[in-house]
């Protein structure tokens, strides 16, 4: 108990808090809307589920190293997720509010659109059905994270196509 609200309490400055358990277990702990369900994912379960993403991203999306990626997803495991897969796979996460088309005058739409602009062509990602929809007719690749999710969870061996990355290649 003491734990839990020590954790809580950290969440409300930092969304994403890091912390051992007393087992050893590296946790990283993830601050959702209802602080009474705090998720956390085994760090090593963070790296394998990121490189599989990655994995995904190169070879079914054929998502080329250096790439700009725009994340416009809730902010949730399924973010950090696709977050670490991007940068594990040599791409550049571009990170954005979740963007809903059928709200085209909110202001997130329009950092959306402007960000698109300036950065040329990229790829989203997003959870949006009708904005995926709209930049995959366009010049733009188009991603649901639903998708990729699914691949995911399909993916068994993956471990020869991505190189393993040293923490020190990291840089935020």
């Amino acid at each position: 108990d003491y734990y839990k609200n020590v954790i809580k309490h950290d969440l409300l400055k930092n969304p994403y808090l890091q912390l051992e358990t007393d087992d050893g277990i590296k946790k990283v702990y993830l601050n959702s809307k209802e602080y009474e369900k705090i998720k956390h994912l085994k760090l090593s379960d963070l790296q394998e589920k990121s490189r599989k993403i990655a994995f995904i991203l190169k070879s079914y999306y054929q998502v080329k190293p250096v790439s700009k990626i725009i994340i416009s997803v809730e902010k949730s495991e399924n973010f950090i997720l696709l977050f670490w897969g991007c940068v594990m796979a040599g791409c550049i996460p571009v990170l954005m509010p979740s963007v809903q088309f059928s709200n085209k005058n909110s202001i997130a739409f329009e950092r959306l659109k402007n960000a698109i602009d300036i950065l040329g062509v990229v790829t989203l990602i997003t959870n949006d059905i009708n904005l995926f929809e709209y930049y995959k007719s366009s010049f733009h690749k188009a991603v649901c994270v639903e998708d990729i999710m699914k691949q995911l969870d399909l993916l068994q061996d993956y471990s020869l196509h991505i190189p393993k990355r040293d923490s020190k290649d990291l840089c935020v």
